[in-house]
């Protein structure tokens, strides 16, 4: 009997300008958006920043966004999941 692999492609559908910033939309069913720079960017204010994305002609379900370390505790009322990232705090050459 042979087994059959099922794969789900994700692909970056259209890319978006919205507030001086470039956006990515990703899925079929349910779209997801997020910044293209999200390690260089950061999102200051969610709800001005989603009520910008209404505007644009295609339907998104679901913004990412990530705040930056040291900041664990949630900064906006929003569903959060932690995101693994290696962090050093190194001020001098010496102390690296």
């Amino acid at each position: 009997m042979q087994k059959t692999k099922h794969y789900v492609r994700i692909r970056k559908n259209e890319k978006v300008s919205v507030d001086n910033r470039e956006f990515y939309s990703t899925g079929r069913i349910i779209k997801i958006c997020g910044l293209i720079n999200a390690w260089y960017e950061d999102v200051e204010n969610p709800e001005t920043l989603a009520e910008s994305l209404k505007k644009f002609k295609q339907r998104l379900d679901i913004f990412t966004f990530f705040q930056r370390v040291p900041h664990t505790v949630p900064k906006f009322n929003y569903y959060m999941e932690p995101y693994n990232v290696a962090v050093i705090k190194v001020i001098s050459y010496d102390d690296w």
